[in-house]
């Protein structure tokens, strides 16, 4: 995920080298070009990962309890339950349209050399879909 966005003129062991340098030095602001593109290649991966990671939670705690709810129901409940459950998990589940703003922050967002690389980077990272306000 992270080499889609480094230049492949920059060879895979620089930037596995690079990358296990930062994790030894992890305060070190790169000023050479090829560490700063490793950096907010890295930026972009740690973006989509989280946001993944953040969506499966969402989805994934709509559904705690249903069984405890469906033991508990009267028997009415529990049939109108099983079948709108899917209509009703739809409606709960969380989606990307329904992001209006991104806003990042600190780190890399911090050092980048200019505006568009910093937008570049939350939108590469979260692929917004819709009208979305990005700010930094």
């Amino acid at each position: 995920m992270v080499f889609n966005w480094i230049d492949p003129a920059m060879s895979r062991d620089d930037a596995l080298n690079y990358i296990a340098n930062k994790t030894l030095y992890p305060t070190f602001v790169p000023t050479a070009s090829r560490h700063i593109m490793v950096e907010q290649a890295i930026a972009r991966a740690a973006i989509q990962m989280s946001l993944k990671q953040h969506l499966e939670m969402n989805f994934n705690t709509s559904r705690i309890g249903f069984l405890d709810r469906v033991k508990t129901a009267s028997h009415l409940e529990r049939i109108r339950e099983a079948l709108y459950f899917d209509q009703e998990n739809e409606r709960k589940k969380f989606h990307i349209y329904d992001i209006s703003i991104l806003i990042g922050s600190g780190g890399i967002l911090s050092h980048v050399q200019n505006t568009r690389q910093a937008l570049s980077i939350i939108y590469n990272g979260f692929k917004p879909e819709g009208i979305t306000d990005i700010w930094r």
